[in-house]
């Protein structure tokens, strides 16, 4: 991860929202770091830590998006906004997954040069709202990864305990479009080379006249109003929206503006702040920019209307509304899952023994989670749809031609050459996909990786 000054964004997921790495706002963190044995304060100041250090960085990345808004634009709709959802990171990781925020970066880095990390302070705080600088060196320099992943090596993992993160001058990224199982570091790219992100970038600016696809070039960053193709173009938190030719840097919707649905796909229109929500009357109907509900307030399970600005709790499974509560409350097995931030999604306490057991109402653009149960998995011999239910992983003779399907039973992993529609359900641990049959596939020895 390369540190981007002034540059930041958020990842919205299913089930969790996570500092975007490389080209959407990074962290200053990564493989830019020095490898000098680390500084020490003066004039009086206490040391940094890795927690002081970053509360510090998040706190200065709300004030200079306050400062420059009207130049960069903004990623939330408010100052107060923007520390509210670093402060919610430290419940949500501590409670989710069982780490702290800052335990969790303190635990993949080390702080590798002090003064440098306070230099890169002072950077953000002070840097000219229409600075082209992507890249700062004091930040890049900042800190190390503890146990740097080399290049061509796997990098990622299936959870943030396992996580692997790259060393100096490399990302993290698929191995192909085809091997998306498969995560490894890579090394930089020189300008001219092609890029689907700014994050591949040793400049940290991908250009080019395509959405999903550009080149790696010096930093030339378009102002608001101007012309642009992709939001790596796009200065600051702007981002790139309208139609066919006319796409321009923009700012994101406020409160009220329009957009097309709770997953906000439509590349005419930018999408809400991030501490707005897409609030549409049903399927197909264009929405308003709406603020999430605080803690305490009325919920809805409805999928189209707004959520909570943590989660939503039920008092039973098939309960209509609910309860906005904070991440302390994330449900255990036997009880109603939570609605989470407006997303069609239901999530549990993050045990792997845990899966949400849920019933649907309605069909394709109507279809909606009538009801959700948090549940155990199930043990060997136990009645089952899918292989999610299963403590194996697997479940076994379903017949899908029925409707509702008929149950099959968990139990042992499948043999090369059975269907399959997901990779632990299978002795070789790949469900390797099948051209005639799209929405399965066939177990198979799991691929190399790398």
């Amino acid at each position: 991860m390369r540190m981007n000054v002034m540059k930041h964004g958020v990842v919205v997921g299913a089930v969790l929202l996570s500092v975007a790495c490389g080209g959407g706002g990074g962290l200053p963190i990564g493989p830019g770091a020095s490898s000098s044995s680390g500084g020490s304060s003066s004039g009086g100041e206490q040391p940094l830590t890795m927690r002081s250090a970053l509360e510090q960085y998040f706190s200065a990345l709300c004030d200079a998006e306050e400062r420059c808004a009207n130049t960069r634009g903004r990623v939330f709709s408010t100052k107060a906004a923007c520390n509210a959802y670093y402060a919610d990171r430290e419940a949500l990781y501590a409670n989710y997954y069982g780490q702290g925020y800052y335990d969790y970066f303190a635990s993949k880095y080390r702080m590798a040069d002090e003064a440098a990390a306070r230099r890169c302070l002072d950077n953000v705080k002070t840097q000219a709202c229409d600075s082209q600088e992507v890249n700062n060196p004091d930040c890049d320099a900042a800190f190390a990864p503890s146990a740097p992943v080399a290049e061509g090596e796997i990098c990622g993992g299936e959870t943030i305990q396992q996580e692997k993160v790259c060393g100096e001058d490399t990302y993290c990224d698929y191995k192909s479009e085809t091997r998306q199982d498969c995560t490894l570091c890579f090394a930089l790219k020189a300008n001219g080379q092609t890029c689907q992100g700014a994050y591949q970038c040793e400049s940290g600016f991908c250009d080019g006249t395509e959405a999903d696809s550009g080149t790696c070039a010096a930093p030339a960053f378009k102002s608001k109003g101007q012309s642009c193709a992709r939001t790596d173009q796009c200065l600051g938190s702007l981002v790139c929206a309208g139609s066919g030719d006319q796409k321009t840097c923009q700012d994101r919707g406020g409160a009220g503006a329009s957009c097309d649905g709770p997953n906000e796909t439509d590349p005419t229109r930018p999408g809400c702040y991030a501490d707005l929500a897409c609030v549409v009357g049903g399927a197909g109907s264009t929405g308003s920019c709406t603020a999430l509900l605080a803690d305490g307030a009325t919920c809805q399970r409805d999928r189209f209307s707004v959520g909570c600005q943590h989660l939503c709790i039920f008092d039973s499974e098939d309960a209509t509304s609910g309860t906005c509560k904070g991440f302390t409350d994330f449900p255990q097995a036997n009880s109603p899952c939570s609605r989470y931030q407006g997303l069609p999604s239901y999530v549990c306490d993050n045990d792997t023994t845990i899966y949400p057991d849920y019933e649907v109402q309605g069909q394709g653009a109507t279809a909606d989670i009538s009801s959700c149960t948090c549940a155990s998995r199930k043990a060997d011999g136990a009645e089952c749809i899918f292989g999610d239910e299963c403590t194996s992983g697997r479940c076994n003779d379903v017949n899908f031609q029925q409707n509702p399907p008929t149950p099959g039973t968990c139990g042992d992993k499948a043999p090369n050459g059975e269907l399959c529609f997901a990779d632990s359900e299978c002795e070789g641990g790949y469900c390797e996909p099948n051209p005639q049959q799209p929405q399965v596939g066939n177990c198979a020895n799991a691929l190399a990786c790398p």
